[in-house]
């Protein structure tokens, strides 16, 4: 008989177990937390990319989520009105800022429908917290063979009762760049303060980010940004500020918001896949301004300062990207808490 039950067993497929990503959290609670995207269900676009699965094939029948480490109980809710979308994405260390530039395959299967989900109650945390209140089940399972799973939530808005405690999150090693700004620049008929510009950089993996913000600039106006190596910081003939970057290189990079800000996003975020640790690039801005009286009717910034970090070798296996109030939005803005970080998932099959 027991020769019987052995050769039951030997010859039962084996059932794939739902995996979880990063896989160094299936029994471990990630290192931070994310309130979004479910904790306040604002309109909004989310893409995650998960690119350590095992090889497939699986067939992923929803997702689920947990909340962060803890020893409170939570009994908040969320209703939440939601479109699910999951296909094959890029890399998770090469992160596009423009959502269909993450999917090389074509665009994601609808896997569900628009309509309302129920988060809550999330009970008791632990550490790791359990896979519990935060699940999805799709309308029809999902095929996964191999490379990288992007999901993706379109959320339309929701209702909240309650306190609903902040989702378990993975955030990747990165080193940060040394930012400064130098000198005043133009001020915009009307305004009080002057045109500014802001610089930031990561390096993480093996690849630096680098991404530019700027306001108090001309309302939906024209934008460059110019590079150099070096500050000569010298007046310009017909120029309403002083030049603080040498002028290496000119990009055009769009045009302001109606509110005259700028906000890296979709390809305006420079992603370089080297190391530049150590070299020190000087950014300043330049808007078309209409009602300047000045000889060159270009408004200046500030001068920016970036020294960046070297790339750190070390890259997690998740990204993500966001764009708050669309649910639609084609391009995402560039932020810290993005590129090497996301939820910790697990995939049910």
């Amino acid at each position: 008989m027991r020769h019987h039950v052995l050769t039951i067993l030997l010859a039962a497929p084996l059932v794939a177990q739902s995996p979880v990503s990063p896989a160094n959290r299936a029994t471990s609670a990630g290192n931070s937390a994310s309130a979004l995207p479910f904790g306040n269900p604002q309109p909004m676009r989310y893409l995650q990319l998960h690119s350590d699965l095992p090889p497939g094939p699986l067939a992923i029948r929803g997702l689920s989520w947990r909340q962060n480490e803890g020893n409170g109980t939570f009994s908040g809710t969320r209703s939440i009105d939601i479109e699910l979308r999951m296909g094959r994405g890029v890399r998770a260390d090469i992160a596009k800022f423009l959502f269909a530039a993450n999917y090389p395959s074509g665009a994601p299967s609808v896997v569900l429908a628009r309509r309302t989900v129920n988060f809550g109650p999330q009970g008791a945390a632990g550490n790791p917290s359990p896979f519990q209140g935060m699940s999805v089940t799709l309308d029809t399972p999902f095929t996964y063979t191999s490379g990288t799973l992007a999901w993706e939530a379109r959320i339309f808005g929701g209702t909240n009762s309650g306190t609903l405690a902040a989702a378990d999150a993975e955030l990747a090693p990165r080193n940060t760049s040394t930012d400064a700004t130098f000198g005043l620049g133009c001020t915009l008929q009307g305004n009080q303060d002057p045109m500014r510009l802001d610089t930031t950089s990561i390096g993480i993996g093996n690849s630096t980010y680098y991404a530019t913000f700027v306001r108090s600039a001309p309302a939906n106006a024209p934008l460059v940004l110019a590079f150099g190596a070096t500050n000569p910081n010298l007046p310009v003939p017909g120029l309403c500020c002083n030049s603080f970057t040498d002028l290496a290189s000119i990009l055009g990079f769009g045009s302001t918001a109606a509110d005259g800000t700028f906000t890296a996003n979709g390809n305006s975020v420079l992603f370089l896949q080297r190391d530049l640790a150590g070299v020190t690039l000087h950014a300043q801005a330049f808007a078309f301004d209409a009602s300047s009286t000045q000889p060159i009717q270009l408004l200046g910034s500030n001068g920016a300062t970036t020294t960046f970090a070297a790339p750190n070798g070390l890259f997690g296996s998740v990204s993500r990207i966001y764009a708050l109030g669309d649910p639609t939005a084609l391009v995402a803005p560039y932020d810290g808490d993005m590129v090497g970080f996301g939820l910790v998932t697990r995939f049910d099959t």
